[in-house]
Parts: structure tokens; sequence; C-alpha cells
């Protein structure tokens, strides 16, 4: 019914869906790894002469945070970045 438009719509739609895609790597310590970032951000962030800085660039990033409790899963916290 669509022709020749629905024709040239369907097929990158066919290849795009036959693509495989990559499988992805990751270090098999990556949750330490991770951990050091944090411990590394965390001491940055405490230092007086960083604290005020940090706060204007992440209130520049961070629309809400959203925090709720669950009584299964304890707390968690949703941060949402502002829209570009």
């Amino acid at each position: 019914m669509l022709g020749a438009a629905g024709e040239k719509k369907e097929a990158p739609e066919a290849e795009f869906a036959a693509v495989e895609a990559p499988a992805l790597e990751f270090p098999e310590d990556l949750a330490t790894l991770y951990r050091a970032q944090v411990v590394a951000l965390a001491d940055t962030l405490s230092d007086p002469k960083m604290v005020h800085r940090a706060s204007e660039i992440l209130g520049g990033l961070i629309d809400r945070i959203v925090i709720r409790h669950e009584a299964t899963a304890g707390h968690s916290a949703e941060i949402r970045g502002k829209p570009p």
C-alpha cells in the first residue's frame, strides 16, 4: 500500500535489525576501580577549597534528586540531570 516509500523505509530497518551488537568487555576488577574513583572524588570534594566550586558545577548538572524508601529494598536515590 505504501509502495516505493514503504520499501525504502523497510530496507534500512531490516539491515539495522540484522546488525549484531558487539560484546562489551569489562575489567574483572571493575567494582574495585569504580570504588577507588568514588573515594578519590569524595576526597577531592571534601577539600574546603573545592567544595564551593564543586557545588556550583553539580548544581548546574542536576535537575532534581528523588529519594525513596522501600520496606524491602531500603533507600534508593535517583539523580535526574538537567536537559541540555
